[in-house]
């Protein structure tokens, strides 16, 4: 998945702009994994009807999250896990950092739980339902006929 070259603000830049970054981070992750992205998650999770039509002009989805850890405010590895499992539907999106400092201990416990919570966790591709779907008011996915799956992505 794309989250973009620079981490800039896509609100404030033109159609232009935004797709030339896209565009140099997938040649990027293409160039080093052999597959161009088809999702991205944009800066800040900053969207609106401008930045979803000119990533949508580039063949890609832009996605959200419903569940932020907040990992990157450094808290507790306990906050993280109380904090993920608290707010986690069927549905979810949940957003970790690769550089979270405590997400690396917060992670088996949050795993277990939503296992035995009967989720089944899936990469955000995967969660993304084929066909049509919609994203809620909160960055959910559902099904367009309203069944929310007991899926969990991140």
């Amino acid at each position: 998945m794309n989250h973009s070259t620079k981490h800039d603000h896509y609100n404030s830049l033109t159609a232009a702009q935004i797709v030339a970054d896209v565009n140099r981070c997938n040649d990027a992750i293409e160039e080093l994994t052999g597959v161009r992205p088809t999702l991205i998650r944009c800066p800040f999770g900053e969207y609106d009807d401008h930045v979803i039509s000119a990533i949508r002009s580039t063949g890609m989805e832009p996605i959200q999250w419903d569940v932020d850890s907040l990992d990157w405010k450094g808290i507790s590895a306990a906050e993280i896990i109380k904090r993920v499992t608290g707010k986690v539907g069927g549905g979810s999106i949940v957003l970790f950092h690769n550089a979270g400092e405590h997400t690396p201990e917060a992670l088996p416990e949050i795993l277990r739980r939503l296992k035995q919570e009967g989720y089944e966790l899936v990469p955000v591709s995967e969660l993304l339902l084929s066909g049509d779907y919609t994203l809620d008011h909160e960055g959910r996915q559902h099904a367009a006929d309203g069944v929310v799956p007991a899926r969990v992505g991140g």
